[in-house]
């Protein structure tokens, strides 16, 4: 059994403190550091100073690129019915977009020059702000983002070269181009000869999963698959009972596949354990998982997440 924790984003010295005490639990195999979140720091300082503390204490370290992962590029009042993304895109409607703590709402309108979404709030619109690096997830008759890596993806990769960190997580890839982007940008910043890198392969999206259900066992064998199941659940919205067989997918393809978001989601917004959370990793556990990666949200409550997990979970696991 493999764990991954989700380092918080670095903001402050005390993000630095909880870092490495996630870092020196030696029930911890390794981290990613999730490249989405909004941080004052240049991508080469954040990535020194945590790979520095990874090596302290001899774990993997993970740069989780954002690939196509859609976020909203600044703060609007949820009122104004209109958000800006960070990255240009098409889309056909009809359309559905969702945000994290509001739920679904149908797409109205798009203006493909300035990146905007127009949606119907309703009449009681919530007091809210949506927040700039909030991400949100578009399900449409077509959607697509304008090219794979976006321009923070090229920053976190040429910093990843300069401290001499290969070790990648790709978000939302669906095809092999997406792939063949990633290594271009790789190899084109490999200055310093570092060697080949090691690929994670997140699966988020109906495509995602009709890319993995086409991988040839030569090529499965040198990717690392995760089911990174909050997106991709969203990504289910019409077909919600076909999403536990686009697991069992994942996990026929890459038996060392990664199980990631939703693990222990009772401590997301509370904190204890519920019998779902139990229930979901013993059911995970029988379908063939045995590699599992924490969420972001996890990381602050992490002391009582890792307390739970050593004494309920590894030994339900074991049994």
């Amino acid at each position: 059994m493999m764990l991954i924790a989700t380092l918080p984003t670095f903001v402050s010295a005390k993000d630095l403190v909880l870092s490495e005490r996630i870092l020196r639990h030696p029930l911890i195999d390794g981290v990613r550091y999730n490249t989405g979140g909004a941080s004052p720091y240049r991508a080469k300082t954040i990535l020194e100073k945590l790979q520095a503390l990874a090596e302290k204490h001899d774990k993997k370290f993970f740069v989780d690129l954002e690939g196509r992962q859609v976020r909203i590029a600044k703060w609007t009042p949820f009122s104004a019915g209109m958000v800006v993304l960070n990255r240009g895109f098409e889309i056909e409607l009809p359309a559905k977009i969702h945000f994290r703590g509001l739920g679904w709402f149908d797409v109205l309108n798009a203006d493909l020059k300035n990146n905007k979404i127009f949606f119907d709030g309703g009449f009681d619109s919530p007091r809210y702000y949506l927040g700039e690096s909030q991400s949100v997830h578009i399900v449409a008759k077509r959607f697509n983002i304008n090219g794979y890596l976006g321009e923070s993806d090229y920053e976190f990769i040429s910093g990843s070269m300069d401290v001499g960190i290969k070790s990648f997580m790709l978000s939302f890839v669906e095809s092999l181009e997406d792939i063949y982007e990633f290594s271009q940008a790789f190899g084109a910043a490999n200055q310093k000869g570092i060697g080949s890198s090691e690929m994670v392969i997140k699966i988020e999206s109906l495509r995602g999963v009709e890319f993995v259900k086409k991988l040839s066992p030569a090529l499965t064998k040198e990717l690392w698959l995760m089911a990174a199941r909050d997106d991709l659940f969203l990504a289910h919205l019409n077909c919600k009972r076909d999403f536990l067989d686009s697991l069992k997918t994942i996990i026929s393809k890459d038996p060392n596949a990664i199980l990631a978001s939703k693990i222990m989601s009772g401590f997301e917004t509370g904190d204890s354990l519920t019998v779902g959370d139990l229930s979901d990793m013993v059911l995970m556990s029988q379908a063939g998982y045995k590699n599992f990666m924490f969420s972001d949200e996890l990381s602050r409550k992490f002391d009582q997440v890792m307390l739970n997990w050593e004494n309920i979970v590894v030994p339900l696991l074991s049994k």
